[in-house]
């Protein structure tokens, strides 16, 4: 989470008789009340909020961690303040917190429920008496909105490759403990030694201070991630040894050439040059096999691989040491549906747009009410195809969006009762900072920011009254 990212929660608010509830989804579930000190909790999903990369936190040490909301029937202490005030010097990306759920007692006091990055610690901070809404999160009582990570300078030279291919430092989708539930984006960089990587971002940890980039694998975009700056070199490290390694090229059925991955035996195997593969049991397993694991995670994205006919025969016949062509086939372009989601100021939930259509009605609506129920008329804009399976990159889905005029959408024009009549729109902005990279033929999401103005919406009606939301492909 970089510097220049606002620190706010994504929340929404539900009152609830004399009690009020929050959660970071609009669906709230399972009320639960003490006997003690009244609390109503609403459960929100890691799902609602994967998208929100500012729920980042750490103990101020004014407040302890308790198991339950303190002063309700059996709240224990997880952490004394004591405890809590270590964890928020410590150098250690374990410790920092991820925000998930909020709650305000009958007395007004408020709580949010946190996790430590790590996992060792789970359960309630007090954080003042303000409303969150209204509360800057660098001014809570008990948590204190934190960075993870700085944005710093590219180096010099920015292609480079991986400095060990293997299971150790390879690419994920955040560097590891700057957000909660960091992923891998590949196990195994070993397939993928030769390829050119280019580094496109590089962030300095704010509490170990290592650095890390943000590669680019322009064959094989899937791999693209964060690595560890040391874990990379401007010299290709990789070296074809005939006595373990195998070079396989890919060629598609038109005769295009793909690029080439090398295979490399276990290094407990004495495998020696011109021995053939097959008769050593892990490589077998793990490069002949029909269900390859290597030639799965090397075949090119968009690509299908069949094992059964020549490239079986290739593969049982393959010696240490040489150079194979394994045939694949392109698949074929698809749709790529995206969803919309927006918010209307910077501590709302991301809700689910809607089509409506483009008619004469002036629909009278307060600008609540507008921003509440998110309707927007669809532009008439080209589908975001690709090839079934490959990958599209965040730069791909920005562009394809400002391209076909989706950067900016707009709702029908609206008549406010309460506000003489006048009329006014609301405009969807999009929040690109928020856009992922993805596969072609699965959902990609984009994320907008609702405003309203004043006048008449510039999606003016046509003269037949068409729906033009019918034909739009590029949404879901």
């Amino acid at each position: 989470m970089f510097k220049n990212l606002k620190k706010t929660l994504f929340i929404s608010l539900a009152t609830v008789s004399l009690v009020s509830a929050v959660g970071l989804s609009s669906q709230a579930n399972a009320k639960k009340t003490s006997s003690t000190n009244k609390v109503t909790y609403a459960k929100a999903s890691y799902q609602n909020m994967k998208n929100n990369e500012t729920l980042v936190f750490a103990p101020t040490g004014r407040a302890g961690l308790y198991n339950k909301v303190a002063g309700t029937k059996g709240a224990k202490v997880v952490a004394s303040k004591s405890t809590m005030r270590s964890l928020s010097n410590s150098n250690k990306g374990g410790n920092y917190f991820y925000g998930y759920r909020l709650a305000q007692t009958n007395s007004g006091k408020w709580y949010m429920k946190v996790v430590s990055f790590d996992k060792k610690y789970r359960g309630y901070v007090y954080i003042g008496k303000n409303d969150p809404e209204n509360t800057s999160f660098s001014n809570m009582s008990g948590l204190t909105a934190e960075n993870t990570m700085t944005q710093t300078s590219l180096p010099t030279n920015t292609k480079v490759y991986f400095a060990n291919p293997g299971t150790k430092n390879v690419t994920w989708n955040a560097p590891k403990y700057t957000q909660y539930k960091t992923k891998k984006q590949v196990v195994n960089t070993q397939p993928f030694a030769n390829d050119t990587l280019t580094i496109t971002k590089a962030a300095k940890m704010d509490r170990t201070g290592n650095l890390y980039y943000y590669v680019e694998d322009q064959n094989n975009p899937s791999v693209s991630g964060w690595i560890y700056s040391k874990a990379v070199s401007e010299t290709q490290s990789f070296q074809f040894n005939s006595k373990t390694d195998i070079k396989v090229n890919f060629v598609s059925n038109e005769g295009t050439n793909l690029g080439s991955k090398f295979y490399r035996a276990n290094s407990s195997e004495n495998t020696q040059n011109g021995a053939l593969l097959n008769n050593y049991a892990n490589s077998k397993s793990q490069f002949t096999n029909s269900n390859s694991d290597f030639i799965k995670g090397a075949v090119p994205a968009g690509y299908t691989y069949n094992y059964q006919g020549t490239n079986e025969s290739i593969l049982i016949n393959a010696k240490f040491g040489d150079t194979i062509s394994l045939v694949v086939t392109k698949n074929q372009e698809v749709n790529t549906p995206i969803k919309l989601n927006y918010r209307s100021n910077p501590i709302s939930a991301m809700t689910s747009m809607n089509k409506v259509a483009n008619n004469t009605t002036v629909a009278n609506k307060s600008q609540s009410e507008a921003l509440a129920t998110g309707q927007y008329i669809a532009p008439n804009a080209n589908a975001f195809r690709g090839v079934s399976g490959a990958q599209y990159s965040v730069s791909d889905l920005n562009s394809y969006l400002n391209l076909n005029s989706v950067a900016t959408l707009f709702s029908p024009t609206y008549s406010d009762s309460s506000n003489n009549n006048n009329h006014y729109y609301v405009k969807y902005t999009l929040n690109s900072e928020y856009l992922q990279a993805g596969t072609y033929g699965q959902d990609a999401n984009a994320y907008y920011t609702a405003s309203i103005v004043n006048g008449d919406s510039p999606m003016q009606p046509t003269n037949n009254q068409q729906n033009n939301s019918a034909n739009d492909s590029w949404s879901k």
